[in-house]
């Protein structure tokens, strides 16, 4: 006997024809999940691979974790995330100046728009200086709070039996890695959205969402791949302003509780092509954290922003 492939038609008809019931079976799956505001537990664990990403092999941190979640929850992720696309747009929600995980936005879109606001005021009569800082994030992904995340969600108006659904999603969800066929044993993570699944990146945008608002500033971000940058014609008025707001950004960053790494993070100082000015004397803090300035008259000449070298 020839067993045919199955068509995604083929499961939806089947699924249409499902009755509603919120009985189930031993997996705890029933067909009422989402008007119970039920995850099932069986539907909660994920299995880690650490991707390698460079320099030490032997540091854990020196690798990336992606989450790979079973075949039929992902079609339940995806119907959910289809379900908050869809209340975003009618509602005008936006992600302003957030170019990651965004349908016909890409890493380009990102660099041009600062490079694009630098050639601007650049070319103002009182020809600006721009400072940009490329903020650093430690495990973005990976220590979100569900709490905050949970009441952004209400504040955006995702309530009710939506909101009891993303809460039984994100906690008490267990996990497991899987390195070269082995299996650690279940961990249940108190903290995190799943890198790699496809509430994850949604999760996250909706986390920082509220960053721009909270800046005098200007914003650009890839993800978690976040860049700070003001104008200003005068020097001595333009880091002051940066290290000002710089340091309210890094009480919002505590506030939502996530790392912003000072020790990572480096800024640079974009001038017009008939100027140039000394900087030795001049520093960006983070929390007493002196930040890395690069340039052609420092030790850094350049730095990486989404595999694009900045001088």
């Amino acid at each position: 006997m020839f067993i045919e492939p199955v068509l995604p038609s083929d499961v939806l008809l089947i699924a249409n024809k499902l009755k509603p019931k919120s009985s189930y079976g031993h997996d705890d799956i029933s067909t009422k999940s989402f008007d119970t505001g039920i995850v099932p537990n069986e539907m909660k664990i994920h299995k880690v691979i650490p991707i390698y990403k460079s320099s030490d092999p032997s540091l854990l941190n020196n690798y990336r974790p992606v989450s790979l979640l079973t075949a039929f929850s992902k079609l339940i992720e995806k119907l959910m995330f289809n379900n908050l696309i869809s209340f975003f747009n009618s509602n005008n929600t936006r992600f302003k100046d957030q170019y990651g995980f965004r349908s016909k936005h890409s890493t380009i879109h990102s660099i041009i728009h600062l490079l694009n606001h630098c050639a601007e005021v650049t070319n103002q009569v009182n020809h600006n200086f721009t400072l940009a800082i490329f903020c650093d994030l430690s495990k973005a992904f990976g220590v979100i709070n569900h709490d905050i995340l949970l009441y952004k969600l209400n504040y955006y108006g995702v309530r009710g039996v939506a909101n009891q659904w993303f809460q039984s999603y994100f906690f008490d969800r267990p996990q497991f890695v899987e390195l070269e066929k082995v299996h650690s044993s279940l961990l249940r993570i108190g903290c995190g959205v799943p890198q790699g699944s496809i509430l994850g990146s949604l999760s996250y945008l909706i986390c920082v969402s509220d960053i721009y608002g909270s800046c005098n500033g200007n914003i650009v971000s890839f993800a978690d791949v976040i860049t700070l940058f003001m104008s200003h014609h005068d020097v001595h008025q333009l880091f002051s302003n940066v290290n000002m707001q710089i340091n309210d950004r890094f009480k919002w960053f505590c506030t939502n509780k996530l790392s912003l790494n000072a020790k990572k993070t480096k800024f640079v100082v974009i001038m017009p092509n008939h100027k140039h000015y000394d900087l030795t004397g001049f520093s960006i803090y983070i929390d007493n954290t002196m930040l890395k300035i690069i340039g052609n008259d420092f030790e850094e000449k350049s730095a990486k922003s989404l595999w694009i070298q900045i001088d």
